[in-house]
């Protein structure tokens, strides 16, 4: 009889929580005497904050992964063109469809950088969630 009881209250908390996104928060600040314990973000928060863990990776940079995010940071120090342009648009919208398929991109736009500030790439995301129940939210991401 309390195996029966035990599968019940088991099927019921993880059915209960099926819907909810957890994850550390990003970027993951120090807080002394906290008692060891990370921070941690839900739902729509942990998502975009992966997605601009995947926009600010460099690809290679994760050991293991060498297809695993842009060239964001290296672009900044090229020349900013439109074929430039148009290629990290491509990138991002290839490795966010890989690596993070809870959204699709609806909109979007890579910028470049302003006469006082050349050496920066502006990127907003439009982005739609495809199976939880949230709205869609626009990311901005500034890369110096």
């Amino acid at each position: 009889m309390t195996d029966t009881l035990f599968a019940t209250n088991l099927d019921y908390i993880t059915t209960s929580r099926r819907d909810r996104i957890a994850g550390l928060r990003f970027p993951l600040p120090v807080i002394p005497g906290d008692g060891g314990f990370f921070p941690r973000s839900f739902d729509k928060e942990v998502v975009f904050q992966n997605i601009r863990q995947l926009l600010l990776t460099a690809k290679g940079e994760r050991v293991m992964y060498p297809s695993f995010g842009t060239n964001l940071r290296a672009a900044v120090f090229e020349p900013i063109t439109g074929a430039l342009l148009e290629e990290l648009r491509s990138d991002i919208a290839n490795v966010i469809s890989v690596y993070e398929p809870r959204v699709y991109v609806k909109d979007l736009k890579v910028v470049g950088g302003t006469d006082s500030s050349p050496n920066t790439i502006n990127v907003a995301l439009n982005v739609g969630f495809t199976s939880a129940p949230f709205e869609e939210e626009v990311i901005d991401v500034v890369i110096r």
